[in-house]
């Protein structure tokens, strides 16, 4: 039947999406609505969302999840009646539109003039307060693909990620936490000049000490990963964002440069691009500290006495080869015997401190490259936008695939390519506030990680024979 006259259609729309949630139907074993139940109206609607009004691809995901997939336990609250809401935001966001389903109103309009975003926001979290909406509903301010337009996003708290870890998830913890433990002690970089006929014929207690060499790379190495890690959970706790346990990821099954950081996600919103910006580089800041600390570390100590220790220079990226040649010493020669490998491979003598120094600047630079859920997108992404931070993305990976042509260093850019690409692709949640652009010092810091990231992690394949 038709709408009474005067009624308002998206509030029609919601009434036909709430009587329609109340029907029973098949939710499919893992208790979401199959294909056959979905509405079309919703695909379209989301469609049209994606196509014409916003542009950040995790609001689109986040939203994406209740619309087309509803769990049954949460099928009992709905979301307030749409004038409800609207009377909430008149005042602070002037609404153009209203894309209405059963447990998301989307809105497209503008922030009312000489109103910040910030402000608006809270004003408008404050009348739902009043209101009691507050304690089921959560508002994210968003960027529109209209550049002179904003979306408003009212959502159910209960149809966001749990901000809880799961058993399986500390269970995953300990498991790469003991995977990456062993591979931090198996890398390319640290290579001894003996041949395999000599290693072979050393005694027992000669082959353990030169085992015990790689402890300190693989402590320098740890030590920049948790350093990371440990600077990013004081960044959240700032701004009251709770993350997921570090899942560090462990290089495997080619040895490189033993781990490749670590993967956390948010559990609960980040409150503005501060906050995002601010977790992200103080994981960049923290780790490049470490690993030239270990580096300085390392060249005071000089070479290793016993000659054991060498860095495998020809692998080494193409910046740190200029920057770090002149404190070398004389270079050592190794022949290959496959007469299609290349002939030498250069080497100087090292010690396990400046190998894992070395090691620590790449590991950090590589996730600072602007791709995907990596340190680097996410600041690419708070400092330019969705859409040019994809052209710097479209240029980190052209670098990663340069340097996986090169697999004299076990194949380490094509491994942090797929890594990328399995684990690290997509964008993060985004962040309630993502108007309001980040503090200046911030942007600063994040501006120079990001360049400092792409030039330590030009591969020096380049120039292989610098």
């Amino acid at each position: 039947s038709a709408p009474p006259a005067g009624a308002d259609p998206a509030a029609e729309t919601v009434r036909r999406d709430q009587s329609k949630g109340d029907q029973e139907t098949d939710k499919g074993i893992f208790g979401l609505i199959t294909g056959e139940d979905q509405d079309p109206e919703d695909f379209q609607k989301l469609e049209k969302l994606a196509d014409e009004i916003i542009e950040d691809q995790g609001a689109l995901r986040l939203i994406a999840v209740p619309i087309l997939g509803r769990k049954v336990e949460v099928e009992k609250t709905r979301l307030p009646p749409l004038f409800k809401i609207r009377e909430a935001i008149e005042g602070q966001f002037n609404i153009l539109e209203a894309v209405s389903f059963d447990r998301v109103y989307v809105f497209r309009g503008t922030v009312a003039s000489g109103i910040a975003p910030a402000a608006a926001l809270g004003s408008v979290e404050r009348r739902f307060a009043t209101a009691g909406l507050a304690k089921d509903v959560e508002i994210y301010l968003q960027h529109a693909q209209e550049e002179s337009q904003s979306v408003m996003i009212v959502m159910l708290k209960e149809d966001l990620p749990r901000n809880e870890v799961a058993w399986w998830q500390w269970l995953l913890f300990i498991v790469c936490l003991g995977a990456t433990l062993l591979s931090v002690n198996v890398q390319t970089f640290g290579v001894t000049l003996m041949t395999q006929q000599q290693m072979s014929v050393i005694p027992p207690e000669q082959m353990a000490q030169l085992a015990a060499k790689t402890v300190p790379t693989a402590a320098a190495i740890f030590a920049t990963v948790a350093a990371q890690e440990t600077a990013r959970r004081t960044a959240a706790s700032k701004y009251g964002v709770e993350l997921t346990p570090p899942f560090f990821l462990p290089v495997w099954p080619f040895p490189s440069v033993g781990c490749f950081g670590a993967i956390s996600r948010r559990l609960t919103p980040a409150p503005n691009q501060d906050a995002v910006l601010a977790m992200s580089v103080a994981a960049g800041l923290a780790g490049y500290l470490v690993a030239f600390l270990v580096l300085l570390y390392g060249f005071a100590l000089g070479p290793d006495p016993e000659k054991l220790v060498n860095l495998n220079f020809q692998i080494t990226p193409l910046v740190l080869k200029f920057l770090l040649k002149p404190f070398f010493g004389g270079t050592g020669l190794t022949e290959q015997p496959d007469p299609f490998a290349d002939p030498i491979t250069m080497a100087f003598p090292s010690n396990p401190f400046t190998i894992g120094g070395i090691i620590g600047l790449l590991i950090v630079s590589l996730n600072l490259l602007p791709l995907g859920r990596l340190d680097g997108g996410t600041i690419a992404k708070a400092l330019l936008g969705g859409r040019s931070g994809t052209i710097l993305g479209v240029l980190a990976a052209l670098l990663v695939a340069v340097g996986a042509i090169d697999v004299r260093e076990g194949g380490l850019y094509g491994l942090f390519g797929f890594y990328v690409a399995v684990f690290q692709n997509g964008s993060e949640s985004p962040p309630k506030d993502a108007l309001t652009e980040a503090d200046a010092s911030l942007q600063a810091l994040g501006a120079v990680l990001l360049i400092l990231g792409a030039l330590i992690s030009i591969p020096g394949v380049l120039m292989p024979n610098l």
